[in-house]
């Protein structure tokens, strides 16, 4: 089996690797492994503690006149030109919005769970249910029958095959 180094198995698989750490041969068994715990696992937790970390920086750098720079060969957050409020540049709209989340937010915590609570009344559940049934059964359906023309289901197949034979075979990279 060939795969070339575009393809989204290898990309999965060893997307993160430094290029001279990718093979140029690897057994199909270990690259099968290897990009379905990469999809399944790795990537997603990845995505989760990137995504979290830039949002928590971002907003805790923002109450302090930090942004995220877009410009390349800047530093990851720039300072705004803002005074100076105890040593740490502060931004006057953070204390507005500070000072207005703490006044409004028990409010707004009470009215969403009352709200929250009276939603059984109001809605019909066995539409509700049946309808939500019936979309995501007609999505996986149709993901399925996207996914059965894929080179992942090559690879599965090819995998399945390797494994009844008791024998790996070697998947050449084309680079």
């Amino acid at each position: 089996m060939e795969l070339d180094k575009s393809s989204w198995i290898f990309k999965v698989a060893y997307g993160l690797d430094e290029k001279y750490d990718r093979p140029q041969q690897v057994s199909l068994c270990l690259l099968f492994w290897r990009f379905w715990t990469h999809l399944l696992f790795w990537w997603p937790i990845g995505i989760v503690v990137m995504t979290t970390l830039i949002v928590a920086t971002s907003t805790v750098g923002f109450f302090f006149g930090y942004r995220p720079s877009t410009a390349k060969g800047e530093d990851f957050y720039v300072q705004y030109p803002l005074p100076r409020v105890f040593g740490l540049r502060l931004w006057p709209i953070s204390l507005i919005t500070l000072i207005a989340t703490a006044y409004y937010l028990p409010g707004i915590t009470m009215r969403t769970v009352e709200w929250v609570s009276s939603a059984p009344k109001n809605i019909n559940l066995s539409t509700f249910w049946w309808i939500t049934g019936f979309l995501l059964c007609s999505f996986l359906t149709r993901m399925v029958w996207k996914f059965l023309g894929t080179e992942t289901w090559k690879m599965c197949k090819e995998y399945v095959k390797a494994k009844k034979q008791k024998v790996c075979p070697i998947v050449t990279i084309k680079y």
